[in-house]
């Protein structure tokens, strides 16, 4: 070495001269200013990549390899090392590759092969060798005991040589693993989900460990698919009432799309200008549009074709239909014809006041005439057996019977509070068509025996608008402000949700699950309780437009931008969860303690903002959760043990996985601190009271989803076609992935 701190010629010219750089890694070397500037004088000869760390055999164990034993030049470049050391500590585990495992993963590295090539011609060569000495032991019978030690010996250090690289490969899967976690960390859900898919195939080792970080990748990206029209042209957004198909008219057409991920079936042709409006039958398998060339078409929605097409003479299309999708409604400047659910007859509102009934099998339609009144609504039953007339001018509903020649049953009049020519507007049929429902324009509701006409019920105040839920006993009733559900007869609602100024609300078709737009948000909850399931918050302007499918699984959405989404929801119908609030506010204490279900584990909040997780009978620490900004002030475990959540002051719950302590999920959900915190019986959903007098119920299927379906949602809400593969460049510059992967191969085909 030459003084001052300088290589010497002769120095520098060998480094400049070699092909690599081998660098002996242990406590000395690392504080050793000569080996870091031949490192640092290597590296800036553009050899980075021929630069190979070896930890000598004698070092010690160590939590930061880096920092003990590298010179400072070397770290923080992801190089992996060859460890000579072998040995085991306290807890079993063998620390080190050995000086077997070690050399051959130094050799592969000179040679620039992949490790497991490198093993395999380790294990052929020791393969002829056990051949030649079987053969010297058939000649040579006098030395059949040394052949016996040679073999047994040589068998001994291919299993050990097998170990060896088997335990290598595994350190670079969990380091492939950890990058997943990287990713999920800044929020890149693609890229989580495709390191966590590439190392489930490298290795059956770290599923459960795969496994969270899908389940983390799904759930914090709140599975939204992507958009079904994203240029901002979106102009109709329209469901079947079979919940199986969407109708979006955008600036490229208009198209008919699956409501299960909102991919195109069929364009629709619409006009030279598009579609004014579009209507679906009662069955969703028919629907009728109007298009800008003032003509109607009737579409068949399954196969996409037009299966008649006539001249409408006006501009009008209104969406008029009854509640539960019984009606087909075609409004025309001047006429309107109403088509009954079974197709045997029809209803056609002339103006200047004659309504015209007509049966398909007979030719001669019944006529009404009503002095110079227009604006008359028809309602027909689902069961085709009962129709309502109304009207926007007149006080008084019409209730008709379909059977026969049609006749009168009953007039339903309601008593207005003004003496302003206003009226009903379109009635509605109860589910099982045993009550009728008419709103008129001052807000007053009433419900209607079917049978016979009768006055079942008078809701007690002014509204904005009311629907049948699943049965004839209850409303949805909405308002400027709330939304409530009304026993009908009772005198107050069974619950309320406040919600302020509000926008489209739509009801599944079992009428369960409510999907409500506030502003940019939608709401998605409970016909039940009132509890809200989930907030959809992924939109940059208001939303106009919700349209929700049958078990509300499935819910799509307008801006005002014009872009339409489509939203996948974990709704578990089959085990809804309802929880009636008490008006009192309950003491808590901030230690946050819990105990699994099994007595197993126990978690405490520390005097920081972390929590503890231990094993009871041992008392030993499983692990710490840090994450909190604030004193945590409840927890609780899922059911399997496998999850816990938390919950601190300021009312931020964050989910966690077990062992190993990842966050997989974290958010603000009260403004308050949180009281209580469960998983519910199916562990769908993660349940939190709070001080803010509120309660909440997070969506959480995809935590405790199988490993199967959370790598098929991963691979078709996540990636997509164009995001299965590692690109090269992506391969290209991180030397742990080229060792393993190559970029041809796809991370969600085995």
């Amino acid at each position: 070495m030459s003084g001052g701190g300088q290589l010497s010629e002769r120095i520098e010219q060998a480094l400049a001269e070699s092909n690599a750089l081998i660098v002996l890694c242990s406590p000395s070397s690392a504080s050793s200013k000569w080996v870091n500037t031949e490192v640092e004088t290597f590296i800036r000869l553009g050899r980075k990549a021929r630069i190979f760390p070896v930890i000598t055999a004698d070092a010690r164990d160590s939590d930061d390899v880096e920092q003990e034993f590298f010179p400072p030049a070397l770290r923080g470049h992801g190089l992996l090392a060859a460890d000579l050391r072998e040995f085991k500590i306290s807890t079993g585990r063998i620390i080190g590759d050995g000086r077997e495992g070690g050399r051959l993963k130094l050799i592969a590295g000179l040679l620039g092969l992949p490790l497991d090539d490198l093993g395999q011609r380790e294990r052929q060569r020791q393969r002829a060798m056990l051949g030649f000495v079987a053969g010297f032991a058939v000649l040579f019978a006098c030395v059949a005991g040394v052949a016996v030690v040679q073999t047994l010996l040589a068998n001994q250090n291919a299993a050990r040589a097998s170990e060896r690289e088997a335990d290598a490969r595994t350190t670079l899967v969990r380091l492939v693993l950890g990058r997943a976690w990287e990713a999920s960390a800044e929020r890149d859900f693609g890229s989580a989900a495709r390191y966590a898919l590439a190392s489930m195939q490298l290795s059956d080792d770290v599923s459960n460990e795969a496994r969270s970080v899908l389940a983390a990748a799904l759930l914090n990206s709140a599975r939204p698919l992507p958009a079904l029209v994203s240029d901002g042209a979106v102009d109709i957004l329209l469901s079947s009432p079979d919940g199986r198909h969407l109708v979006t008219q955008g600036s490229g057409g208009a198209d008919v799309r699956s409501f299960d991920d909102g991919h195109s079936l069929h364009a629709l042709s619409a006009g030279s200008r598009g579609l004014r409006r579009i209507q679906f039958g009662p069955s969703g398998d028919i629907a009728y549009a109007v298009d800008s060339d003032e003509m109607v078409s009737v579409w068949d929605i399954r196969s996409g074709s037009r299966l008649s097409r006539f001249h409408c003479d006006g501009e009008n299309f209104r969406r008029e239909s009854s509640a539960e999708g019984a009606l087909l409604a075609i409004h025309c400047a001047r006429a309107s014809h109403f088509v009954a659910p079974n197709r045997d007859f029809w209803v056609t509102a002339h103006g200047r006041g004659r309504v015209e009934f007509a049966r398909r099998s007979n030719g001669t339609p019944r006529v009404l005439g009503y002095d110079n009144i227009e604006r008359w609504n028809v309602t027909i039953s689902s069961d085709s057996q009962r129709l309502v007339i109304s009207n926007s001018y007149f006080p008084q509903a019409q209730l008709w019977s379909a059977s026969g020649n049609f006749s009168q049953v009953a007039l339903l009049g309601h008593q207005m509070r003004t003496q302003a020519e206003v009226g009903i507007g379109p009635a509605q049929f109860s589910p099982d068509f045993r009550s009728i429902l008419t709103v008129d324009a001052e807000g007053g509701a009433r419900i209607w025996s079917s049978a016979n006409g009768a006055q079942i019920w008078q809701f007690p105040g002014p509204l904005l608008d009311a629907r049948f839920l699943g049965t004839s006993n209850r409303l949805l009733v909405i308002d400027d402000h709330s939304l409530q559900i009304w026993p009908v007869g009772r005198r107050s609602p069974l619950c309320t949700m406040t919600v302020g100024q509000h926008g489209d609300t739509s009801l599944s078709g079992d009428r369960a699950w409510a999907a409500t737009s506030v502003g940019q948000t939608v709401l998605v909850w409970s016909t039940s309780d009132c509890s809200i399931f989930q907030t959809l918050v992924w939109h940059d302007t208001d939303i106009t437009d919700t349209e929700i499918n049958f078990d509300g699984s499935r819910i799509a959405t307008l801006g005002a931008d014009g872009v339409a989404k489509l939203w996948v929801n974990d709704i578990e119908v089959s085990n809804g969860w309802g929880i009636t609030y008490e008006p009192w506010e309950p003491s808590f204490s901030e230690n946050g303690a819990s105990i699994s279900a099994d007595s197993r584990l126990l978690i405490t909040a520390t005097r920081g903002h972390d929590a503890n997780v231990w094993f009871t009978s041992s008392h030993e620490l499983m692990v710490t959760l840090r994450g909190h900004s604030a004193p945590i002030t409840a927890s609780a475990f899922s059911s399997d043990g496998t999850r816990v959540a938390t919950g601190d002051r300021t009312g931020v719950v964050r989910i966690w996985s077990l062992p190993d302590g990842r966050e997989l999920w974290s958010g603000p959900v009260h403004s308050r601190a949180i009281v209580r915190l469960a998983f519910d019986a199916g562990q769908h959903r993660v349940l939190s009271w709070g001080l803010d007098r509120r309660h909440a119920a997070l969506g959480a299927a995809p935590l405790f989803a199988p490993l199967d379906r959370l790598a098929g949602d991963a691979c078709s809400m996540l990636l997509g076609p164009a995001g299965r593969k590692f690109s090269a460049s992506e391969i290209g510059s991180d030397p742990i992935l080229s060792a393993l992967w190559s970029p041809e191969r796809d991370v969600c085909e085995e």
